[in-house]
């Protein structure tokens, strides 16, 4: 398969594809469900094949050739594997995309001279033809595609990238003796290696009907800059989550937690979450702790920098009894190794030993002084604990004879201190003003805004078009987000990670659209059709409709 050159490929695809226009959709079926037996069959090869792979992307990540989000999305277990199966099935429980009458006119009653018959039209959905898809990392995107192909009755050559490339080439090589043994073209199914590949693939205009890319803008930008073939551009995922002021916070909170980490390599995970100022000084600091649970970086505005690490150390006058400055929310500061006591250059400093209340005011306040030397220095625009709870105090903490006025050793310059609650410092936030990225892992943009206006207008100055969603009780601010807000998917009380061609009931998607021709938002069967007008008459001619005498047209719709 792999030996054979593009343009042989391509050719043998179309030649497929006409074969598999004419299937009926009971046999269609039966190959998916060859196809599901076949991949179950093969676990072991097909893991094995997995395992190569993945090992092989953890030497890329190491040597800084991959992401670590690109190696989450490629790794394929046996439950992986046995959802991608159950997809599978999924799509051969759909409806027929095929054959489905999408419109039917009566141009005329009858035929020439009165004759019977009349002259009838109906628009129906037929397959598109070859499908080219060009992906990344993604193992389950083979299974997903060729079977909403084969369903669709579409052929489809498939492009990985090459840290994906055994486990593609197995999955394939699988689905195609599947074929075979139905009595179906192997070239149903194809693959193509390679990067420079990609380009002559590009070049097969007369024999591709639509490219589908899935990967990075850059990936779609590339492909829409060197094909004369349809593009459907699966773009980046910069998502959004908005606050409003009316909101359910135990339910904003959860539906956070899921749209960021249920799985944050994917398209559809949240990017950044806005927050009405109305509520951010209450809601902020209990979504920080939520996300640090799960070792979420926050990247924040001044605003949100601000709240999310109140908390920490900051300036008092109260200095009778316990020093509650110094009391992160939840629990004292818990202690953490370090060498020194001195400030290290100014950076943010991590105060080892702890910060904790005290009884002795007298001399060297030595419950911030950590036993043995200097405090640990860290980074100041990024701080976090190291498995513990402490707190990164931009300026650093150290010893102080000065208790007059306010305790200039614990001020933090242009910031209030970064605080996390104890035992549980295992994220980190800092400032930014880059609302433009899409991370696909466990970081987070966090932002607050003034009004839903503000929160539509961030949305469509960075988003991306693709998923975006409100949390509110207030009806009417729902509708007005849903109606306003410009992309593919909007959403309301729900999760941006149900932005999805399987749980959008589609059984699979080839990928999520953020164009608005063809198709739009997760991409399944229907997506992979087109339509056809087939007209029935009589001996009926042009020219008997224009002119004196002429017939006139009835353009009864729905008519038989």
């Amino acid at each position: 398969m792999s030996e054979q050159t593009v343009h042989e490929t391509a050719k043998a695809a179309k030649s497929a594809s006409r074969a598999l226009a004419l299937l009926s959709g009971e046999r269609r079926n039966e190959a998916l469900e060859a196809m599901a037996v076949a991949l179950e069959e093969a676990h072991h090869e097909l893991l094995a094949a997995n395992a190569e792979d993945h090992a092989a992307a953890t030497k890329m990540e190491r040597e800084g050739e991959l992401s670590a989000a690109a190696v989450e999305r490629l790794k394929m277990d046996k439950v992986e594997l046995a959802e991608m199966v159950k997809q599978v099935r999924a799509v051969a429980a759909l409806a027929d995309p095929l054959g489905r009458k999408l419109d039917a006119i009566e141009l005329d009653d009858a035929g020439p001279g009165g004759a019977g018959g009349g002259l009838h039209m109906e628009k129906v959905s037929v397959p598109l033809g070859v499908l080219a898809v060009i992906f990344e990392a993604r193992p389950d995107a083979v299974t997903q595609i060729a079977a909403l192909a084969l369903k669709s009755g579409n052929a489809v050559i498939l492009k990985p990238g090459r840290e994906v490339e055994r486990t593609a080439e197995a999955l394939v090589r699988v689905l195609r003796e599947a074929l075979a043994e139905q009595g179906l073209p192997r070239d149903a199914v194809s693959l193509v290696r390679g990067r420079e590949r990609v380009l002559e693939l590009l070049g097969e205009s007369k024999l591709v009907d639509l490219v589908i890319p899935r990967g990075p803008k850059a990936l779609v930008d590339y492909v829409q800059a060197n094909t004369r073939i349809p593009v459907l551009g699966h773009s980046e995922g910069i998502c959004h989550i908005y606050v409003d002021r009316s909101c359910d916070e135990a339910m904003a909170l959860r539906v956070i937690e899921d749209a960021k980490c249920d799985y944050p390599a994917a398209c559809n995970a949240v990017e950044t979450v806005l927050v009405h100022r109305e509520i951010a000084k209450l809601f902020l600091p209990k979504l920080a702790g939520r996300l640090d649970a799960h070792g979420v970086t926050m990247h924040c505005d001044d605003e949100t920098f601000a709240i999310t690490t109140s908390g920490g150390i900051g300036p008092t006058d109260d200095w009778a009894g316990q020093p509650q400055a110094v009391t992160a929310p939840g629990g004292v500061v818990r202690a953490m190794d370090a060498s020194g006591g001195d400030d290290s250059g100014g950076s943010a400093s991590v105060v080892s030993g702890g910060i904790g209340p005290t009884d002795d005011w007298e001399g060297q306040p030595q419950a911030m002084v950590a036993p043995g030397g200097a405090v640990r220095a860290m980074d100041a625009s990024c701080g976090a604990g190291s498995g513990g709870s402490a707190s990164v105090v931009s300026g650093g903490v150290g010893p102080t004879d000065d208790w007059e006025g306010q305790p200039q050793a614990l001020r933090v310059p242009g910031g209030v201190v970064h605080s996390v609650a104890a035992g549980a410092a295992k994220g980190k936030i800092c400032r930014t003003a880059d609302w433009d990225k899409e991370y696909g892992a466990l970081e987070l943009g966090l932002a607050v805004v003034d009004s839903i206006e503000a929160a539509i207008e961030h949305i469509h100055k960075h988003g991306s078009a693709h998923t975006e969603s409100i949390i509110t009780n207030d009806a009417a601010a729902a509708e007005r987000f849903l109606l306003e807000v410009d992309a593919a998917s909007v959403l309301h009380n729900t999760s941006t990670r149900f932005a999805d061609g399987f749980r959008y009931g589609f059984g699979a998607e080839v990928g999520i659209s953020t164009s608005k021709f063809h198709a739009r938002g997760p991409v399944g069967l229907e997506g992979l059709t087109t339509t056809k007008y087939v007209l029935r008459g009589n001996g009926h001619v042009a020219g008997d409709y224009r002119g004196e005498g002429a017939r006139a047209f009835t353009h009864r719709r729905g008519a038989a």
